[in-house]
């Protein structure tokens, strides 16, 4: 049985450095974003058709980030992967419910979760994206996440 708690507290730091990241890369500000509960719960809201059932007893928010998680976890979609679609979906202006809402929509099929094909998330060209070093944000997640076990 999936303790939606473990997975929240990863995607908690999932969805908060993609984000984080898709602001520096927008703004080229270097900002520790926090993403609010309030948020969660509308991208919840907005996608509840297309995500796997939400256990009951599990809130909103703690569902979401756990999804986030889990799309890391078995490999739908890489930090590295989540960060280029944050930022292509992100348009001219930083916005954290669109960032979040791209990459569900990219990661998250139809009929509910995963995608049977992150291609299609990731075809064509990344032009658009600065030239930043982007697994440098990967390496230096994941060593934060090793920080903490």
């Amino acid at each position: 049985m999936v303790d939606y708690k473990d997975y929240a507290k990863l995607g908690d730091s999932i969805v908060n450095f993609v984000v984080s990241a898709v602001c520096y890369l927008r703004t080229g500000q270097l900002k520790s974003i926090r993403v609010t509960n309030r948020i969660l719960k509308e991208i919840y809201l907005k996608y509840k058709d297309t995500l796997p059932p939400k256990p009951k007893g599990v809130d909103r928010a703690t569902f979401i980030e756990a999804l986030f998680a889990k799309i890391w976890i078995e490999g739908v979609l890489s930090i590295e992967d989540m960060i280029k679609i944050g930022y292509k979906g992100s348009g001219d202006e930083f916005n954290v419910k669109q960032v979040l809402s791209k990459i569900l929509e990219e990661s998250v099929g139809a009929r509910g979760y995963p995608s049977s094909s992150k291609a299609s998330a990731l075809s064509g060209s990344d032009r658009g994206l600065p030239v930043v070093n982007i697994p440098v944000f990967s390496k230096i997640f994941s060593l934060v996440a090793k920080r903490k076990r």
